[in-house]
């Protein structure tokens, strides 16, 4: 049976006009409208909406160097900038801090060779943002943090518009590995050589499925040249292995998203051709799939999804025209819930139809921002933020304090062997993950003020330490990186 750290008083009041039977909604605004952006959590409380195309519509649209800091309880927010605009950037929060990995800064024909897509990536930690280089150039992508390394799983690597054939592209079709001990990237090749593979991961498994594979060099217009893939890669960070295989028959797709929650890996809907959804369903439970399928009116390529407390929101998107690689042929306002629980679906709207958002998740709150949405030819860019709060989700983790001087833990980040100090005597200490399981009590049964302890499982752990004879409580959190 698996233990979850529990926060005991939370807000249930009901907030919002949608989905009021399993939830509260809030909403806020951003400065400006904007679509095709990046969003992921900082904290618990902030997430980082960033770059993006930034306007109302058409030619009066930029791509943008803007982040946007955005308190998702109050509905604040304060302004930073990237070293370079970015559209549709891959970003992932990893051990140092957020990341920002690829993305368009600069459309149209850039030197006779499309869209410049960005070989860069930029960090946001303590205020303050860095930017590297990269060794590959990607955009509209996915990326897991896992075992203390970024996965991404790249998008297009080339776009440029043939009036005659329509959008001409390419994928980065390897699977990108990035240590943030060593700050090193390796790559691994993806089967089939796809790319525009879904994502998700525990901080400890990630699991990466569908998407397409090439067989010209430079294809065009509907899916010439291009395969619908139905293979996966699964890597465990514990072991530091990757295992692989496919899907049934039929499966094949690609634009998939996927989520985890509660011990499953859930991926939802897909383009099976072009302006063709799909209302598949495949779920991996860490050692078997399954499959099952949403309503059939809902068959789409989703937009995204983020995991909320026990649910997993997918929301949005449409059936995708592959002859452009950024439309839909139809738009959707659907909210597909998946309740982890109950292995179940339920349905709700968004306030529109809505594509171009993205969204993020962080124990019981999801996030979606932004996005675009079309009347015939004309299009609309948004600026509502939407935060989604499970009012039946009590793990909503808790305030760590890095100045807390009780307990020094060292090395930290460890290879494995770790080693816990006090000035007073440790009672216990009780372990965690992210997703609030916990994964081993030390009891120390020995009265002393120093503990070891040696961890052979990769990740991000939080350790609450209980004293001899009293009834403070202190919490540490600290990685652990295996090789």
């Amino acid at each position: 049976m698996k233990i979850y750290l529990k926060k005991w008083s939370i807000s249930l009041a009901l907030i919002g006009s949608f989905l009021p039977a399993l939830s509260q909604w809030s909403t806020g605004s951003l400065p400006f409208k904007t679509a095709r952006h990046g969003v992921e959590f900082l904290n618990p409380e902030e997430v980082i909406i960033a770059g993006g195309q930034v306007g109302n519509s058409g030619s009066s649209q930029n791509i943008s160097d803007n982040a946007i800091i955005y308190n998702v309880n109050t509905h604040s927010w304060i302004s930073s900038s990237m070293n370079t605009p970015r559209l549709e950037p891959i970003m992932v929060r990893g051990d140092s801090g957020v990341y920002v990995i690829g993305g368009a800064s600069a459309w149209g024909d850039v030197n006779g060779n499309g869209w410049k897509i960005e070989n860069t990536m930029e960090t946001y930690k303590n205020g303050s943002w860095t930017e590297f280089s990269i060794p590959f150039q990607t955009m509209d992508g996915n990326a897991v943090h896992v075992g203390g390394k970024i996965i991404v799983a790249g998008g297009m690597s080339y776009w440029r518009w043939d009036s005659s054939d329509g959008a001409n592209i390419e994928g980065t079709s390897l699977l990108w590995i990035y240590d943030e001990a060593d700050k090193t990237w390796t790559s691994r090749f993806s089967s089939d050589g796809r790319f525009f593979s879904a994502a998700a991961s525990d901080g400890e498994i990630a699991v990466f499925v569908g998407g397409l594979w090439i067989q010209d060099s430079i294809p065009g217009d509907h899916l010439d040249g291009l395969y619908q893939s139905g293979a996966y890669e699964i890597y465990n960070s514990a072991t530091n292995s990757w295992s692989s295989g496919y899907l049934p028959s039929g499966h094949n797709r690609s634009r998939i998203v996927g989520c985890y929650c509660n011990n499953l890996f859930v991926f939802v809907g897909g383009s099976r051709a072009n302006g063709v959804g799909s209302n598949l369903v495949n779920i991996y439970d860490g050692q078997d799939w399954s499959h099952t399928d949403i309503e059939f009116s809902g068959a789409r390529a989703v937009e995204d999804c983020a995991t909320a407390g026990n649910k997993i929101l997918f929301a949005g998107g449409g059936r995708w025209r592959y002859e452009t690689w950024y439309n839909n042929t139809t738009r959707s306002d659907l909210i597909d819930v998946f309740d982890a629980d109950s292995k179940s679906f339920s349905r709700d709207t968004l306030e529109r139809s809505l594509q171009d958002f993205k969204m993020a998740g962080y124990n019981g709150k999801a996030v979606l921002a932004g996005g675009v949405n079309y009347v015939g030819t004309e299009w609309t860019s948004y600026k509502e933020v939407y935060v989604f709060e499970d009012s039946s989700f009590v793990n909503v983790g808790i305030q760590i304090d890095d100045n807390q001087k009780e307990v020094s833990i060292f090395p930290n980040p460890t290879s494995g062997d770790l080693r816990f100090f006090s000035r007073d005597l440790i009672e216990k200490i009780e372990v965690y993950n992210l997703h609030g399981e916990e994964i081993i009590r030390i009891q120390n049964y020995d009265g002393r003020n120093n503990l070891s302890y040696h961890f052979s499982k990769s990740g991000f752990f939080i350790a609450r330490i209980f004293f001899r004879g009293s009834e403070k409580i202190e919490y540490k959190k600290f990685s652990v990186v295996t090789h």
